[in-house]
């Protein structure tokens, strides 16, 4: 197990951040990594329905595309 966990953790370790996710730290790695800075909530709800998204959810049959919409609505709505 040990060296099942040494191999994952060499393997993928540059994707882990053990950074504070609000700091200036952390936007500066975000973008170093080529990640979208969305830093409220009406910037990140467009993304829930973004066709990669909903398939994403609709594939592991956690929501489909018609429950998104709605949840993308509400969402909206309580930003307001």
């Amino acid at each position: 197990m040990q060296n099942l966990l040494t191999q994952i953790i060499t393997t993928h370790g540059a994707v882990v951040f053990n950074g504070d996710g609000y700091s200036d730290k952390w936007q500066i790695e975000a973008a170093d990594r080529g990640l979208p800075n969305l830093r409220t909530t009406l910037d990140a709800l467009p993304e829930l329905v973004t066709e990669s998204a909903m398939d994403l959810f609709e594939k592991y049959k956690v929501f489909n595309h018609r429950e998104m919409h709605s949840r993308y609505e509400v969402g909206l709505e309580q930003s307001r």
